[in-house]
């Protein structure tokens, strides 16, 4: 925020989202199937769409 690259925003709560969805993202991927095959393919992609838009959403 201080070097203007993201929106003023309450940080705290920027974490809080963001760490929100990857608890749920690690939960859904690898506790509730933990004997599911693993798509990385898959899992890269969910992670770099949730990253974007969440780069989309406090860009200045």
């Amino acid at each position: 925020m201080e070097a203007e690259k993201i929106r003023p925003c309450n940080p705290r709560s920027a974490v809080l989202l963001f760490n929100s969805f990857r608890s749920e993202w690690t939960f859904r991927n690898f506790i509730i199937k933990p004997d599911a095959p693993v798509d990385t393919d898959k899992m890269k992609k969910e992670l770099e769409d949730a990253i974007e838009l969440f780069e989309q959403m406090l860009l200045p």
